[in-house]
């Protein structure tokens, strides 16, 4: 590794932090994982990726995976928080933002959603160092049950959909995209990557606690008054999260109803290069605080606003 090389931190070593680890090593950049002691070793000793559909396999091993966060402090040029909205609200992160907040020169990448989320982190870390990120990628541990992979992390880049990045100084989202791009991740640079998450999340938000309340299943997704509540939640999700971020609400907002909400049921089960039904059920299980954190916000929302 040459000495010139970008030093990135990622917190958290979950399927997404694996992602992005993998590509910002093959970018140039060094990298060291910061998670808990009982997984250090695991990480250190490397783990397997597989690109989906047909991308083949290969393998991360960073470049240091440590368990003191206080280690965040010695300058990292970027660090990178991948872990669930939750970890921040609950107060788990403030070690891991105290020991950011101490390193002037570093970059805080949020991947998190959630509208609370920018607030929070301005009480530790000056906003002109965050760079706001929306996740451009699929990643679950591999394999699901009845996947033939082996074990490790699978994940998809959808071209169309590049992860998004934003903030206050140019060059600090600039670095992080640019990074990303070298190591054949797509990345792009938007004027308010928060703004396309908190739009994003309200249409996927409602959706995904219905089909739970369907138990997980598209067909019993379809029947009853499933779809028509979801796609009336997202509607106000979006009158109200346009009203928090003073921004107009998006253009497809009329378009959010029962038929659109039923193409992309069966959209997700043809297109999907594993089993749909089974990996939503996996996901939001596992990061089912996350869901109910942001419900809670929307609904804290809409009754402080009438």
């Amino acid at each position: 590794m040459s000495a010139s090389a970008p030093r990135v931190a990622i917190v958290g070593g979950g399927a997404v932090g694996q992602v992005y680890g993998l590509h910002l090593l093959a970018g140039g950049a060094e990298v060291t994982y910061f998670v808990r002691d009982r997984y250090v070793d695991e990480l250190r000793a490397g783990t397997t990726l597989h690109a989906l559909p047909r991308g083949g396999s290969r393998k991360l091993v960073p470049t240091h995976v440590r368990a003191d966060m206080t280690g965040l402090a010695e300058g990292f040029d970027q660090v990178w928080l991948c872990v669930p909205t939750n970890a921040l609200t609950s107060g788990a992160l403030d070690p891991v933002l105290a020991a950011v907040a101490r390193a002037e020169r570093s970059s805080l990448v949020c991947m998190l959603p959630g509208m609370q989320v920018r607030a929070l982190l301005d009480q530790h870390v000056p906003r002109a160092r965050v760079v706001d990120g929306m996740i451009g990628m699929i990643a679950y541990e591999a394999p699901l049950p009845g996947e033939q992979l082996a074990p490790g992390t699978a994940y998809v880049l959808p071209r169309l959909s590049p992860s998004k990045f934003s903030g206050n100084e140019p060059a600090r989202v600039r670095a992080v995209a640019q990074l990303l791009r070298a190591g054949g991740c797509p990345a792009g640079e938007v004027k308010d990557a928060r703004v396309s998450l908190a739009f994003s999340s309200c249409a996927m938000m409602p959706m995904v606690v219905a089909l739970e309340g369907a138990g997980w299943r598209f067909g019993s997704l379809r029947q009853g008054d499933w779809l028509t509540l979801a796609a009336g939640a997202a509607r106000e999700a979006l009158t109200l999260t346009g009203a928090e971020l003073g921004v107009p609400v998006p253009w497809f907002r009329p378009l959010l109803r029962r038929p659109l909400f039923s193409l992309i049921s069966y959209g997700a089960g043809w297109l999907a290069p594993f089993d749909a039904e089974v990996y939503l059920e996996h996901h939001f299980t596992k990061v089912g605080e996350q869901t109910r954190l942001m419900i809670r916000g929307y609904l804290d929302g809409a009754a402080q606003r009438g």
